[in-house]
């Protein structure tokens, strides 16, 4: 039976940032629980383990060159949460932002709970409009009808 100790999903979270900034989408899959649930921001639904590969595999095509920075990496109990920055360079649509050759930095935070060495649940927010704004979005609020 795998350990499940709290010290081991700090490597864990480490490995599977590493993984898949290598593309390696087969071990990044090996990483995820069959009974995986992604959350982000602002989606309703669930994600599924099969949807964040094709998620993850997406954004490899417009940030080819996207890399995490892990800034720290904490453990509580089996969930660990990582503070990161995401580093890339736009070269493909993004939102219906064609490619801009531009480099990006996005702040991030990643909650992820292990079970058994294997990442069962993961909740991620992400400076969506920040990233936005790097690739030169114009961003207005919405009109008031008040």
């Amino acid at each position: 039976m795998p350990d499940s100790s709290p010290h081991n999903e700090p490597a864990i979270a480490r490995e599977v940032f590493a993984v898949i900034d290598a593309g390696d989408l087969a071990r990044t899959a090996a990483l995820l629980d069959d009974s995986f649930r992604f959350h982000y921001q602002g989606v309703p639904d669930v994600i599924s383990k099969v949807t964040l590969l094709e998620m993850i595999h997406s954004y490899y095509e417009t940030f080819p060159d996207m890399r995490h920075d892990l800034q720290e990496v904490l453990p509580s109990d089996n969930y660990v949460t990582v503070h990161l920055v995401l580093y890339a360079t736009h070269r493909g649509t993004y939102e219906g932002i064609a490619a801009t050759g531009r480099q990006v930095a996005v702040s991030a935070i990643h909650i992820l709970r292990v079970v058994n060495g294997k990442i069962v649940e993961w909740w991620a927010a992400e400076d969506d409009l920040g990233l936005l704004r790097q690739l030169g979005a114009v961003i207005t609020p919405p009109s008031s009808d008040l």
